[in-house]
């Protein structure tokens, strides 16, 4: 596609001039047809008064049955081949016609007229021309009996008019359409000009001046304004959350690789200089796996047609969980909603749930209770169970990176800190309360439709 065709200010412009010339010409053709209906009625009006005319002076006389006793008013009766002519016809041919016609007579086709009753021909001229006849019977008493009364005009004269309007409707039209072109561009420029201004905004945004769209836009923009402002922030959170979690990864990292460098170069023994390189080098995997993690949340945040199938995927975990947790014998059952569909990707879901059904699984006497339903537009899974529980701080305290409230249970203390990251990434949050089984009730709510989170 040419970069012409392609513009949207001249798709704009070239439909709004082609339909300026179709109304133009439709407009053009129907006022020449008016004006020209007119000027034939108007024609037909004026010989129709002439033929009256001629009736009225016309008399019956003993020698020749009937004769004219003077002159028509308009003088081109009187002038030879003026364009204007009469006649008077009776049953055996002309009798009477006006000086125009000098030696010449109006040949009428064949005709059966009531009387009085006026008819209209297209007949030829004494010199060829055009001429538009109009005739009446008329019966008079005595010797003129029947007789044909006829007044024909040269038809020139519409034409030339018609012509002569014609010309000069075409210059007012196109005069017109020039002046309808100019406002067409300048309101295609002025209906254009909000997105040259949101291009002048963007590109702002690009340089460096400017952090987000300013500025008032007409209604039908703002919505995209709107989205566009969205999308700059988030770009800007990912970006602000990539070098932060950058420079966490950089600093948490940087003391156990001290700790081993120095245990390297130490003179200890090496029994001892093992276990503290086994003891930072797993708190090194666990600090790695803790940022992959957010990273992985980070850019999950608003993935257009996420979605995950709860039931299918909880039914999945459970089974897994009864397999890891063999030992316990743990009684896991499941509540959930037909149908329902949660609004992130399956690794996340998965990742989110696995955590809190282990954790779950670990704590619990004998007895866990998952359930899952939209409240209100939420997909909300409670994960419950019947163990020890936590206190209120304990609570708070379990979230933060790498806190283990009892050492002697295994784990890495990044569990919870890994699902309120990723809840957080598709705009949800979690929860911990006490549950009515005793134990410690996990609520991670996720919005339908996403929105950005602030993954800390």
């Amino acid at each position: 596609m040419s970069r012409r065709a392609a513009s949207l200010h001249t798709r704009l412009l070239l439909g709004s001039l082609a339909w300026i010339v179709m109304a133009l010409v439709a407009t053009g053709i129907i006022l020449t047809g008016l004006f020209r209906e007119t000027v034939e009625h108007q024609f037909d009006s004026r010989l129709a008064e002439h033929l009256d005319q001629l009736l009225a002076v016309a008399r019956t006389d003993v020698k020749d049955g009937i004769a004219v006793t003077q002159p028509l008013s308009d003088p081109r009766f009187r002038r030879p081949f003026s364009g204007l002519y009469w006649q008077i016809d009776g049953p055996d041919g002309p009798r009477l016609r006006s000086r125009s016609l000098w030696d010449s007579t109006l040949a009428l086709p064949p005709d059966a007229t009531s009387d009085g009753e006026l008819h209209w021909h297209r007949i030829v001229g004494p010199e060829g021309q055009d001429l538009i006849a109009v005739e009446r019977t008329v019966q008079y008493d005595g010797p003129a009996g029947s007789v044909r009364a006829i007044v024909a005009g040269d038809a020139h004269g519409i034409d030339e008019a018609t012509g002569h309007f014609t010309r000069i409707l075409s210059i007012a039209l196109f005069t017109f359409a020039l002046g309808l072109a100019a406002a067409a561009a300048m309101q295609v420029r002025g209906g254009l000009a909000p997105l040259r201004k949101l291009r002048a905004a963007l590109g702002a945004i690009r340089r460096g001046q400017a952090s987000r769209l300013e500025g008032r836009y007409p209604k039908e923009i703002q919505p995209l304004i709107d989205d566009l402002n969205a999308l700059v922030e988030h770009n800007s959170a990912v970006v602000a959350r990539a070098r932060s979690q950058a420079g966490d990864l950089a600093h948490s990292l940087k003391t156990p690789l001290s700790i081993l460098i120095n245990a390297s170069q130490s003179g200890a023994a090496s029994d001892n200089a093992a276990a503290i390189i086994r003891q930072q080098a797993a708190l090194m995997r666990r600090q790695i796996d803790y940022h992959l993690t957010r990273a992985r949340a980070a850019g999950a945040m608003d993935v257009l047609g996420a979605n995950c199938p709860v039931e299918m995927r909880l039914d999945a975990l459970r089974k897994a969980m009864s397999l890891l947790h063999a030992d316990k014998k743990i009684d896991m059952t499941l509540a959930v909603e037909t149908d329902l569909i949660a609004p992130v990707e399956a690794q996340d879901f998965d990742e989110m749930l696995g955590n809190l059904l282990d954790n779950a699984c670990k704590w619990a006497v004998g007895r866990i209770s998952v359930t899952a339903r939209n409240e209100q537009g939420d997909v909300v899974i409670s994960v419950e169970d019947d163990g020890p529980g936590l206190s209120a701080s304990e609570r708070e305290a379990v979230f933060e990176r790498g806190r283990r409230l009892d050492e002697a249970t295994p784990g890495s203390g990044l569990g919870l800190a890994i699902v309120r990251d990723l809840a957080m990434a598709y705009g949800g949050t979690i929860r911990l309360d006490e549950s009515p089984l005793g134990g410690v009730r996990c609520r991670l709510s996720l919005p339908m439709t996403t929105r950005t989170g602030t993954a800390s």
